[in-house]
């Protein structure tokens, strides 16, 4: 990817975005996206990233920002516990992935996936193999995935 011709995208060259990418998949695999009310702010005060260059990171690198990025994290999350703990209640789900509100919840989900939760887990419990779950991008995989903006397990 050159970023040579936009001085913005060029700092973040100079600011290594390698260290930037291992501070938040550092982030990630703690889980710390479930925090409710966690921003962008909290989130570069966490890593030890100056809030400024994160959200050039997510603007220009990224090409999205915090809150989508977050969301996609939590609805990648709450798939995953869908398909591994079938009896959870959807509320339950929604609180734990850091969405306290069902309603929201169901709406996030929907805008990600196409399909309510229940509907969601309803078309993938029924065919759940290990592609289904492996298919879920986590850890390391998380950033690259993100990059890519696919949507693994829509429809």
């Amino acid at each position: 990817m050159s970023l040579a011709g936009n001085s913005t995208v060029r700092d973040l060259e100079t600011l290594q975005v390698p260290d930037i990418e291992k501070r938040l998949c550092n982030w990630v695999e703690n889980k710390s996206y479930r925090q409710s009310s966690y921003s962008l702010k909290a989130c570069s005060e966490g890593i030890g990233i100056d809030g400024a260059v994160l959200f050039r990171y997510f603007k220009y690198y990224l090409k999205t920002d915090f809150r989508t990025w977050r969301n996609a994290l939590r609805m990648q999350d709450a798939m995953r516990l869908m398909l591994e703990n079938k009896d959870a209640p959807i509320a339950a789900i929604g609180r734990l992935v850091g969405i306290n509100d069902r309603s929201n919840f169901t709406r996030q989900f929907q805008k990600y996936t196409g399909k309510t939760p229940l509907e969601w887990r309803r078309k993938h419990n029924r065919s759940l193999t290990s592609r289904v779950l492996c298919s879920l991008p986590f850890h390391g995989q998380v950033l690259p995935w993100l990059r890519k903006n696919t949507k693994q397990c829509e429809g």
